[in-house]
């Protein structure tokens, strides 16, 4: 088994993972003219992406606060969230803003306060330049209002039962009302997947699987759902799969990671430490937006590269600055804003 750290070395090559799957498949999905590429981009992201930083999220939360939902709970998770959300946007508006593109709207009020998913909700246009790929942030702060309540029926003797019943729900609401957009209840289905293990199991769970079977059942995963994508199979089938995404993948990358050189490892830590403003900002340097800055560059590989190097350098900035307000907000709250420590048996 491996040795555990702070922060579980893992658990950071998945966060990383997934940011990556989300930068690479934005950027050559809209690139491609092949149905079924594009079909096995979607299947990557949103469906394996979202479905893995759902989960991700929900299992580290209930690890470490298991039903200690208090005051400093939510003041830490929404100041973890707001901090960087304010700051990004902040620039990204700033630097809009000297584009000459539309950023004072009422819109961007409800972007600022994480609402842009309730936009979808109520199909309403977005009339703002920015607040692209937000809505991932309104999955994620209404799951951690829900996380207490969630807790208890997760808890309770019956709660394979309940996991089984919410899940079911979940599939019912997304093929009959819907949310605009579907990847929001892969995040609210794996999130409280996530939150089930990470109540009732540990790491020892994905450590323990096997990784051959792991693979067949991801390979069989992405098939699916890629021809789902492709319109080949019903699209209505990914939403049967979610839940099963993060149980298929996450073995393989614990695995992965275990092998991986120190000095990629090394990477992957400093890659996921500024992965949410990476998410935040990378929509604003890709493709079109990309072209705002470098009008004449058309190559693939270079565009690749100067958009990962902006947002990097971009997030690196950022997540240094957002750390230290949140620092701030710490002492003024009187509360240690620490870092996730997960035990696990040796």
């Amino acid at each position: 088994m491996q040795p555990l750290n702070e922060r579980i070395e893992s658990f950071d090559t998945i966060r990383a993972f997934s940011i990556l799957i989300v930068f690479f498949g934005h950027i050559l999905a809209p690139q491609s003219n092949n149905r079924i590429f594009q079909g096995f981009l979607w299947a990557l992201n949103p469906s394996l992406s979202m479905s893995l930083m759902g989960f991700l999220s929900g299992f580290l939360l209930t690890v470490k606060y298991k039903r200690n939902y208090n005051n400093n709970f939510f003041i830490k998770r929404f100041s973890r969230i707001y901090v960087s959300l304010f700051i990004c946007l902040s620039v990204i508006g700033m630097y809009y803003l000297w584009l000459g593109k539309k950023v004072v709207h009422l819109h961007t009020v409800f972007h600022f306060l994480g609402l842009t998913g309730f936009m979808r909700l109520l199909d309403v246009k977005n009339q703002s330049s920015i607040g692209l790929g937000l809505w991932f942030i309104t999955a994620i702060l209404i799951m951690y209002l829900l996380l207490p309540l969630l807790a208890q029926i997760l808890l309770h003797k019956n709660r394979s039962l309940h996991l089984a019943g919410l899940i079911f729900l979940f599939i019912l609401l997304q093929n009959t009302v819907g949310w605009g957009y579907t990847a929001t209840w892969n995040v609210i289905t794996s999130f409280t997947v996530g939150s089930y293990i990470g109540l009732n199991k540990n790491i020892t769970f994905f450590e323990n699987r096997n990784v051959l079977l792991s693979f067949a059942s991801a390979v069989l995963l992405l098939l699916v759902c890629g021809l789902s994508e492709g319109e080949t199979v019903n699209w209505r089938v990914q939403s049967l799969l979610y839940a099963f995404y993060p149980l298929a993948f996450f073995p393989l990358l614990i695995k992965l990671s275990s092998i991986l050189p120190q000095i990629i490892k090394s990477s992957i830590t400093l890659f996921a430490g500024i992965s949410f403003e990476f998410y935040l900002l990378h929509y604003y340097f890709i493709g079109k937006e990309l072209a705002d800055i470098f009008p004449n560059i058309h190559g693939l590989i270079l565009q690749i590269i100067l958009s990962f190097s902006i947002t990097f350098t971009l997030s690196f900035l950022i997540a240094k600055l957002s750390s230290k307000v949140c620092e701030l907000l710490a002492q003024y709250f009187n509360f240690e804003s620490s870092v996730l420590v997960v035990k696990a048996k040796e």
